[in-house]
């Protein structure tokens, strides 16, 4: 137990994953003490606690132990929510999550290669490392562990030019961000930001050779390193409204996904074979997207296509973009998904045109709320909703009900216009999903799952139906056990 109320902060500047929450621990203003992992340290409270010889590690007042940047970034989120890290709207909290994935997953790579590939930077490395545990020796032996470890990850001669280029792309995307915006999603500092820690301060600006690199293309990079390690507590703003991202980010995000998601999707593939599948959006108004549709098939664990039916997306159900997402989704067996809501006449017209396409119309065909309250009307809609059961070829996805609600857990009100569209496309056609990405700020995970798992208006085996048995059937997948 901690006398002062202090969380102890094990880390060190030079350490990737130390740098995600040290910013966190700052701008919460959390009473934190962070102490050097040295030889001692690791004897007698990192090992003894976690089993591991990795930082960084947060001990609480209350003498628990959480170990890994994310767990502690979560925690400290739910025991300081105020200032809020996390936004709970969908896209912005996901972008976060994306962020974190893309430094945790594969912005390593070039962190690694900064600094063990060239001569100056290990050198430089290797004093640091020195001067943080006190001991010469303990920190040559850690640095050759990482080199074999660097060799593991792919860095190579070969692959020294791509590492780089994207490295130098990220920092140009990035600073060019930074000149209309001080941080990812606005005026003040959110999980994405201190994802993108990881990388660019300890392993970039810290280290001999990406530290000129990051001071000559990125200087407002540097600035925001600063500023995200010395928080301003007078500092006021907020994120985008409405859920919005900023288009500069664009860029940045085109580039984690050309170049990171391949490998995020072989990491998770690798650590959870069968256990997620991928339902891959296409842009319809992309002359190429039946070529999009071709490739995707190859990728392991895709299982369907998407359509956002948002502002942009044609309005009429002759559009040739959309019928060629339909057809060539039909080609290749994928579902699609179709984002529909205030367009139902729309979708089911595309239904009838394209007969053999197994269509899936998203969050109930309903528009639904990110936050409280709900709609005053939420099912004023659901006459047309109900129409679409007439189509064989149209399946429905329940996601995001209990959003709809306008009464407390368990959610009695949906039960009567769920009942209705049940018997419009019956359980063979109907798949239940939480939404959860988007519901964070309305429900809790286990609320939206218990309010169809232990009610008394669905049977064992229309429950059986709804919560699995319809999706393998119309995906044709399941996951695989644990």
């Amino acid at each position: 137990m901690s006398d002062d109320g202090h969380y102890r902060f094990y880390a060190a500047e030079l350490s990737y994953f130390s740098a995600k929450p040290r910013p966190a621990l700052r701008y919460k203003h959390v009473p934190f003490d962070e102490i050097l992992p040295t030889q001692q340290a690791y004897r007698e409270v990192i090992r003894p606690r976690t089993g591991l010889n990795q930082i960084p590690v947060l001990v609480t007042p209350e003498d628990e132990t959480l170990q890994d940047s994310s767990v502690i970034l979560d925690e400290l989120e739910r025991r300081f929510p105020d200032p809020p890290l996390y936004p709970v709207t969908p896209r912005q909290r996901m972008l976060g999550y994306l962020l974190e994935i893309y430094d945790d997953e594969f912005l390593l790579v070039p962190g690694v290669h900064y600094r063990w590939s060239y001569e100056e930077s290990k050198t430089k490395a290797l004093v640091d490392f020195a001067s943080s545990n006190g001991e010469a020796d303990a920190a040559t032996k850690f640095a050759e562990n990482v080199q074999g470890f660097t060799r593991m990850m792919g860095v190579s001669p070969e692959t020294t030019p791509a590492i780089e280029a994207h490295t130098e792309e990220l920092l140009t995307a990035f600073d060019a961000h930074l000149a209309t915006h001080p941080y990812v999603l606005g005026d003040r500092p959110s999980l994405g930001d201190c994802a993108l820690m990881g990388l660019l301060y300890p392993h970039l600006y810290l280290d001999a050779v990406p530290g000129r690199l990051v001071r000559e293309v990125a200087p407002r990079v540097c600035h925001w390193i600063e500023r995200m390690n010395h928080p301003d507590p007078d500092a006021s703003g907020d994120w985008l409204a409405a859920d919005a991202l900023a288009p500069t980010l664009r860029p940045l995000l085109e580039l984690a996904a050309q170049d990171g998601l391949p490998m995020v999707l072989d990491t998770v593939r690798a650590k959870q074979p069968g256990r997620f599948a991928l339902i891959k959006p296409v842009d319809p108004a992309d002359p190429g997207v039946a070529d999009t549709i071709a490739e995707w098939k190859k990728t392991p664990g895709t299982v369907a296509i998407r359509i956002m039916m948002t502002r942009g997306v044609s309005e009429d159900a002759a559009d040739p973009g959309l019928n060629r997402v339909l057809a060539a989704a039909a080609r290749h067996g994928f579902p699609v998904n179709l984002l529909c809501w205030g367009r139902l006449a729309q979708a089911q017209d595309l239904a009838k045109r394209n007969p053999s396409t197994s269509i899936v119309i998203d969050h109930l065909g309903l528009q639904q709320p990110f936050e409280p309250p709900p709609p005053a009307q939420p099912w004023a809609d659901l006459p047309a909703v109900l129409a679409l059961g007439a189509m064989p070829n149209v399946t429905i996805k329940i996601t995001g009900a209990c959003t709809l609600s306008r009464e407390a857990y368990p959610y009695k009100d949906i039960w009567d216009p769920l009942a209705r569209i049940f018997d419009a496309f019956g359980f063979e056609r109907s798949l239940w999903g939480t939404d959860w990405t988007r519901a964070v700020g309305l429900l809790t995970y286990k609320q939206g799952v218990d309010a169809f798992r232990v009610t008394d208006r669905l049977s064992d085996s229309d429950r059986a139906a709804l919560m699995g048995g319809s999706l393998a059937r119309i995906y044709d997948w399941s996951p695989s056990k644990a």
